[in-house]
């Protein structure tokens, strides 16, 4: 059996928020790029489950919104099993 290696699900944050600047959207990928995100699972390592859009102290949260991204790993990988019967 031959597939993808590894996939692993990343739930991420998007706040609109208004500062006296302005309306702004943060979300939690800015907080770490998709390469190093990439680079970690194919390095073997967890990601990290949840992340969480930063926004400047003393804005007002307008609305949150929660998703997920599936990243799996630039290779595959082949399981090779063995069956063990009894002939008779």
């Amino acid at each position: 059996m031959e597939g993808t290696a590894d996939i692993q699900v990343v739930t991420y944050e998007t706040v609109r928020y208004e500062t006296a600047d302005g309306i702004f959207t943060a979300t939690g990928l800015e907080t770490v790029d998709r390469e190093t995100l990439q680079a970690r699972i194919n390095a073997g390592q967890t990601l990290p489950s949840f992340l969480a859009a930063q926004i400047p102290t003393g804005a007002t949260v307008l609305s949150t919104e929660v998703s997920t991204i599936e990243i799996s790993t630039d290779y595959n990988a082949r399981e090779i099993g063995v069956f063990i019967g009894e002939q008779r």
